[in-house]
C-alpha cells in the first residue's frame, strides 16, 4: 500500500467514526465472496469499505442508486446503499444499465432473456421479452431514461443496438467489429472490453453519433478522445463492472485488488481497490 493510500485510508477510518464527516464516495464493489462494499476515496486513492450486503451475484451503481441483484431478487438501493425496494427475480446473475443522476435504471436476465425497467417508485416494467434481440446481450447502457444502447452477440457478429424503453422499439443496429466479453458499455457509447493484451478503449464512433440518441438535459462541454486507446494490465481481466458514475471496476485473474478504472473526456486513470480489514 503507497504512503498516499494508507494515509487515505486512515482518513476514511476517522471520517467513518465521526458521522459529520462524509469522505468521498466512488461507488460500489462486489467481492469475489459476495459482499457487496461501498468505495470511498478520490482518484488514485480508493478503499472498499465494510460489507452493506452478502450472497450479491451482480451489482451496479450510480451517482444516485445501487441495484442489485441476489440469487433470488433484485434491490434499488440508495447512495449509502441503504435498501430500498425488493422483489422477487429469477436466479443468476444480471446486466444493469443507470441512467446518470436518474431514479429508474434497466435490468437484464439472461437466464430468461428478459430486460426491465426498474424505479424507487414503480413495479418492474418489461421492456423486452425473451429471444426479442435474437442474440445474446453482452453489456447495456442508458444514455437517458427514455433509451437504451445494448452489445448483442450472434452468429453475424456483435452490433450495438438502440433501444426504445417506451415499447422495446429496435430503433437502429449498427455491426461491432472484434469486441467480446468481458465487457462494459458506457452510457455515451464507449465500449471497454479485453483482449490477449490487456483492455481497449474504443470511443463512439460515426455510427454512434448517427443514432442521434436524445438528452433530456444539456451536458457539460468537455473534450472526448476520438481514437482508440490501449491499456495494458499485470493479469488478464475476467470482469468489468459499473462502480460508479464515472468509475469502472476491472476484477483480475491473478486475485489481486480490483483496478478502478475511470474514463472522463480525455483522460484515463487507474487505481488499485484495497479493502479495509472488518472484523469477522
Amino acid at each position: 500500500m503507497t504512503r498516499r493510500l494508507a494515509a487515505f485510508a486512515l482518513y476514511l477510518t476517522a471520517a467513518w467514526a465521526q458521522p459529520a464527516v462524509d469522505a468521498p464516495r466512488a461507488g460500489c464493489l462486489r467481492g469475489t465472496d459476495g459482499a457487496l462494499r461501498p468505495v470511498h476515496g478520490i482518484t488514485g486513492a480508493l478503499l472498499a469499505g465494510a460489507p452493506a450486503e452478502w450472497s450479491v451475484i451482480s451489482a451496479a451503481c450510480s451517482d444516485s442508486l445501487a441495484l442489485v441483484k441476489t440469487n433470488d431478487s433484485l434491490e434499488i438501493r440508495d447512495s449509502s446503499l441503504g435498501l430500498l425496494v425488493r422483489w422477487d427475480a429469477p436466479a443468476g446473475a444480471a446486466l444493469f444499465a443507470l441512467p446518470r443522476g436518474s431514479q429508474t435504471g434497466f435490468v437484464y436476465y439472461p437466464a430468461t432473456g428478459t430486460l426491465i425497467q426498474v424505479g424507487v417508485q414503480s413495479p418492474p416494467r418489461t421492456v423486452l421479452g425473451s429471444q426479442s434481440l435474437g442474440g445474446v446481450l453482452l453489456a447495456i447502457a442508458s444514455p437517458d431514461p427514455l433509451h437504451l444502447i445494448a452489445v448483442v452477440s450472434d452468429t453475424p457478429g456483435p452490433r450495438l443496438v438502440r433501444i426504445s424503453a417506451a415499447d422495446g422499439t429496435i430503433e437502429s443496429q449498427t455491426p461491432l467489429e472484434d469486441v467480446a466479453a468481458p465487457l462494459a458499455l458506457l452510457n455515451d457509447g464507449t465500449v471497454v472490453f479485453a483482449d490477449s493484451a490487456g483492455l481497449l478503449i474504443r470511443p463512439p464512433g460515426a455510427a454512434v453519433a448517427g443514432m442521434a440518441l436524445p438528452r433530456i438535459r444539456p451536458m457539460p462541454p468537455r473534450q472526448a478522445f476520438v481514437t482508440e486507446r490501449r491499456m495494458a494490465l499485470p493479469a488478464a481481466p475476467v470482469s468489468i463492472d459499473q462502480m460508479g458514475g464515472v468509475w469502472l471496476a476491472v476484477r483480475l485473474a491473478d486475485g489481486s485488488a480490483p483496478l478502478a478504472l475511470r474514463l472522463e473526456g480525455a483522460r484515463q486513470r487507474t487505481c488499485r481497490i484495497p479493502t479495509m480489514e472488518t472484523a469477522q
